[in-house]
């Protein structure tokens, strides 16, 4: 399965570290996917996740709401279906993390709504693959 504990939620916690990192230092992700993530990870060390990818990446010091969910339903919609709710929300309030129960619930909302209007693409061992939510 996907994100299996410790190993998958190791790299779930450090993919969303990043992510709370640019969202606190104002820093916008123009081309936040699943795809443009590079995972190291080394015994006896926490794993760690670079963004290999800054297209579009843009630093206005202050992020928006709609700019911050833009990028989470980017990111969202680059992971495999097969991916359970669970493990997004996980991910989600993990991102979000020290921001007011409110307004995660708001983020959790707004993403998985906006996110059913988009196709899920990403990238497997054939290439780009493409799904629906339903």
């Amino acid at each position: 399965g996907w994100l299996r504990a410790p190993e998958g939620l190791a790299v779930s916690e450090a993919a969303a570290a990043l992510v709370r990192r640019c969202f606190r230092w104002g820093i916008r992700i123009g081309d936040l996917k699943a795809c443009n993530l590079l995972v190291r990870e080394r015994p006896g060390e926490a794993a760690r996740v670079f963004l290999v990818d800054a297209d579009g990446t843009r630093f206005p010091r202050r992020l928006s709401r709609y700019a911050r969910i833009r990028v989470l339903v980017q990111l969202n919609t680059s992971i495999p279906r097969a991916v359970p709710a669970r493990a997004r929300l996980a991910f989600l309030r993990a991102a979000l993390r020290g921001r007011p129960r409110a307004e995660i619930r708001l983020f959790a909302r707004a993403v998985a709504r906006w996110s059913l209007d988009r196709a899920i693409v990403y990238v497997g061992p054939g290439g780009d693959m493409v799904e629906r939510w339903a």
